[in-house]
């Protein structure tokens, strides 16, 4: 079971930031509507432009620590050839604190990224830009937190920003229900989603 999203401590380095109407602190790289709604899946692309030139964790604003990036995701995108993340790496706090408050990662139910449906009509037009179309809706099984020391940055047709991180990866852990999963369990659904995205995809 998930830990109690009151009893779960916010990091220092979060401690400043705004909170939403629920009490969750409001991650610097959200992006906004016009009236300051804060949408949760979505990312600002000004300040992503900045995070990315002065590597700032995207969560609490802060500068990240040298060597010590963590990216968060789904399990391709950490273990695949070709995985590539569009969200910053920041914080091992921030990071975990995510995974275990963060609705979208903790709850089953959130099966949908942002969508432009669930946009706000007078924020619409400035929101379809920060919607990825390559990106793959369904929300992951698990969710795989891992440290690399540097990454690349390329920028798509569509604007969006792909970020590739320098494998082999220093650490990883995997989450499932914003809970932090043995090495064993973690293992055997790594392999469990390989043989499901292979027979999916044969060569």
């Amino acid at each position: 079971m998930p830990t109690p999203i009151k009893d779960v401590p916010v990091p220092r380095r979060m401690l400043g930031l705004e909170r939403d109407h629920r009490g969750y602190p409001v991650p610097f790289n959200v992006q906004r509507g016009q009236d300051g709604t804060p949408y949760f899946t979505a990312n600002d692309h000004m300040k992503t432009l900045v995070i990315l030139e002065k590597n700032l964790c995207p969560l609490c604003g802060q500068p990240n620590v040298k060597d010590e990036l963590w990216f968060v995701g789904g399990p391709l995108s950490a273990f695949h050839p070709h995985g590539c993340y569009i969200d910053q790496p920041g914080h091992e706090a921030c990071i975990a604190y995510a995974l275990q408050v963060c609705p979208y990662l903790i709850t089953a139910k959130y099966t949908k990224r942002l969508d432009d449906k669930q946009v706000k009509d007078a924020d619409r037009e400035a929101m379809l830009i920060m919607i990825d179309p390559t990106m793959i809706p369904d929300r992951p099984k698990v969710f795989v937190m891992a440290r690399t020391d540097a990454y690349k940055i390329t920028q798509g047709s569509h604007g969006m920003f792909s970020l590739h991180p320098v494998r082999p990866w220093l650490d990883f852990r995997v989450w499932r229900d914003g809970v932090e999963l043995d090495t064993e369990t973690a293992a055997r659904i790594i392999v469990d989603i390989a043989v499901e995205f292979d027979k999916a995809n044969p060569v």
